[in-house]
């Protein structure tokens, strides 16, 4: 089954495993995040994401922010109010394992 899905910029039609993927384009556009510098939402140190969280408290729609994250996962990055680390994710991108073994869900 092929998509009608255009990318914006490009204006080429998106490969299908892409148009499957939970859309930003509903919800997004509402977040109090909106024209925000986007580095402010992906601190480089431990210490730097309070800035993005205290942005994310305010915000309208950080619940459906915070599922994105889950579901996709975003490994990476201040999402729905949580840094990367709060949401199981090492600062290279991994699952953080847990003393008895078990994976971050």
């Amino acid at each position: 089954m092929s998509n009608n899905y255009l990318d914006p910029i490009s204006r080429r039609r998106l490969p299908n495993y892409l148009t499957g993927l939970p859309s930003l384009s509903d919800w997004h556009q509402e977040a109090a995040c909106a024209g925000f510098d986007t580095e402010l939402f992906f601190p480089v140190k431990r210490g730097q994401a309070e800035a993005a969280v205290a942005i994310c408290r305010r915000c309208p729609v950080v619940r459906r922010c915070h599922e994105h994250a889950m579901q996709l996962p975003e490994s990476f990055g201040v999402w729905g109010g949580t840094a990367a680390r709060e949401r199981g994710w090492t600062h290279a991108g991994k699952r953080r394992k847990f003393e008895d073994g078990a994976e971050a869900s």
